[in-house]
C-alpha cells in the first residue's frame, strides 16, 4: 500500500493504467520496472483460468516492486482466491464485480468492470452512478462494442467535468487507444497479456508498451487542452 492520504485524488490524476496479467514472476517484475512515468497505476490481473496457486505465489514474490509514486491494485472479480490475495497484500485499489467498501482496508479504492455489451446502457449507467465504485474500466465485447461503450461513458460521465466518475477506456493496442481518445476518452487502461499485440514471447513488451504510452500521453494532453484551453494559458504563464 502506498501513501494513504488522498487516494481518490491520486486516482483522478492518473491518465494511464497498465492491466498486467500475472504469469512468470520475473516477467511481471520486469514489465512493471520498465513502465514509463506516464503510467500512474498498475492492476495485477489473474491468468485466464483465474487466481491459481501458482499465480498467487508469483505475485506475492514480486509485490515488493509496488513502490510509492504509483498506485497498485488487484483484480478480485473472478474468484475468492483473488480476495484472499488482496487481503494479504493490501493494495491501493481492487477491481470487483460488486463493491465492498472498507475492504481490504478502509482507504482502498474500488473499481468496476464495465465490459458491455454496449446495448445494455442501463447497466453502464448504473455502474457509473454507483457511489460505492470509485472508478470504472470501460471495455467491450469487440472493437465496435468498445467504441460504443466509450461513447456511452462520455455521455453519461463526461471526463472533462470534475464531478464525473473517473473511468478508463480499456485498450490493447495503439490504434484502439487512438480511437478511444478520438471518441472522448481522457484516461486509458492498457491490457497486457498473452493475446496483446505486443505478445510477451517476443521479449519486447516493456519497450513497446513504454512507446505506446508515451505517444498516447501526448494525445491525451492535447485532447485535454482542447477541452480546457485556459490551462494552456496558465501553463505558459507559469513558464514565462
Amino acid at each position: 500500500m502506498t501513501v494513504l492520504l488522498g487516494l481518490p485524488e491520486r486516482m483522478a490524476s492518473v491518465r494511464q493504467m497498465a492491466l498486467l496479467e500475472v504469469e512468470d514472476d520475473d516477467d511481471w517484475r520486469d514489465v512493471v520496472g520498465a513502465l514509463t512515468p506516464q503510467c500512474g497505476a498498475v492492476l495485477a490481473m489473474p491468468p485466464e483460468d483465474g487466481w491459481t496457486d501458482a499465480a498467487v505465489v508469483s505475485l506475492k514474490r514480486v509485490w515488493d516492486v509496488a513502490k510509492p509514486g504509483r498506485l497498485y491494485g488487484i483484480d478480485v472479480s473472478k474468484d475468492e482466491a483473488g480476495r484472499a490475495l488482496a487481503q494479504s497484500l493490501q493494495p491501493d485499489f481492487v477491481v470487483e464485480s460488486s463493491p465492498t467498501p472498507g475492504w481490504p482496508h478502509q482507504w482502498a479504492l474500488h473499481g468496476a468492470w464495465c465490459s458491455g455489451p454496449a446495448l445494455d446502457s442501463v447497466a453502464l449507467g448504473h455502474d457509473l452512478a454507483n457511489g460505492a465504485f470509485d472508478f470504472a474500466l470501460i471495455d467491450g465485447t469487440s472493437d465496435d462494442d468498445r467504441a460504443e461503450m466509450v461513447a456511452g461513458a462520455v455521455r453519461l460521465a463526461p471526463p472533462d467535468e470534475s464531478d464525473s466518475k473517473v473511468w478508463f477506456a480499456v485498450v490493447d493496442e495503439k490504434h484502439a487507444a487512438q480511437s478511444a481518445i478520438a471518441a472522448g476518452a481522457m484516461r486509458l487502461a492498457w491490457r497486457v497479456g498473452a493475446m496483446a499485440w505486443w505478445h510477451r514471447d517476443i521479449g519486447r513488451v516493456p519497450e513497446r508498451l513504454r512507446k505506446a504510452m508515451n505517444k498516447a500521453g501526448k494525445q491525451l494532453s492535447a485532447a485535454w487542452l482542447k477541452d480546457n484551453p485556459e490551462a494552456d494559458v496558465i501553463a505558459k504563464g507559469w513558464q514565462g
